[in-house]
């Protein structure tokens, strides 16, 4: 399993298609709701397994739900 911070766009998000094309679950971690969503939605067709989860890394409780 890959967690991805930022995963929503950018680097992150090609990062998190590369590591489910290699076959990895990704967590995306984001705070852009519709982008973050619309990644899995790409993993998906790329037959990959993957989950959004709404998180601001600069806060501590975000930090520790999104572990959980």
């Amino acid at each position: 399993i890959a967690l991805i911070t930022g995963g929503a766009n950018g680097i992150g998000r090609q990062t998190a298609l590369r590591f489910v094309s290699e076959g990895a679950t990704v967590v995306i971690a984001d705070v852009n709701d519709d982008a973050g969503q619309d990644v899995v939605q790409r993993m998906q067709q790329l037959g990959g397994r993957g989950m959004y989860v709404h998180a601001d890394v600069s806060r501590a409780a975000d930090c520790a739900a999104m572990i959980e």
